[in-house]
C-alpha cells in the first residue's frame, strides 16, 4: 500500500512507523536496543524522526553485529545526531501524534463517542517493531 493511497483515505489517525535497533530478535528480545524512531502522518505527510541513545556501554555497542549495508551505531554518531533517552523519544513521538490529530489521543476509548486512538502501520510490526518497542519501554518503565 502506498502513502499516496493512505493520504487519500483522509483518516487523520493513520501513521506509518519504523524503528531501527541493535540486536537479534531470534536470540534475545530483551537485549535489543532501539537507536532510531521515525513516523509519517499519512494525511498531512508530516514527518517525525529521533535518534535514541541505546543506553549501553561503548564496548557493548561495538559488539553488536552490523549487517552489510546497515549503519554502524557509534558513540560519535549518537552524539552527532543528538540522541535522547527512549523515554524522551517516546514522549516526543506522542507529542507529534497529538499535534497531527484533530482530537486528543487516548490509548483505549472510554466511551462509545470518545476519541478513537491513533493507528500505527509498520512493516513487520507484530513480528519485530512491536515486541522490540514493548520490551524497551518496559526496561525504562514507560507505559505503552
Amino acid at each position: 500500500m502506498s502513502l499516496e493511497f493512505l493520504s487519500m483515505a483522509g483518516d487523520t489517525r493513520l501513521f506509518c512507523f519504523d524503528m531501527e535497533w541493535l540486536g537479534d530478535l531470534t536470540k534475545d528480545l530483551h537485549h535489543t536496543r532501539i537507536h532510531s524512531i521515525a513516523a509519517v502522518h499519512c494525511a498531512t505527510r508530516k514527518e517525525f524522526s529521533v535518534v535514541v541513545n541505546p543506553a549501553v556501554a561503548a564496548a557493548q555497542l561495538r559488539a553488536y553485529h552490523t549487517y552489510e549495508g546497515c549503519r554502524k551505531v557509534t558513540r560519535y554518531w549518537l552524539k552527532r545526531n543528538q540522541a535522547v533517552s527512549l523515554g524522551v523519544a517516546f514522549a516526543k513521538l506522542v507529542a507529534f501524534v497529538q499535534e497531527c490529530m484533530p482530537q486528543p489521543v487516548h490509548v483505549i476509548p472510554l466511551a462509545p463517542n470518545a476519541p478513537r486512538p491513533a493507528i500505527f502501520i509498520a512493516h513487520g510490526c507484530f513480528r519485530a517493531d512491536l515486541p522490540v518497542l514493548k520490551s524497551a519501554l518496559q526496561r525504562c518503565n514507560v507505559a505503552f
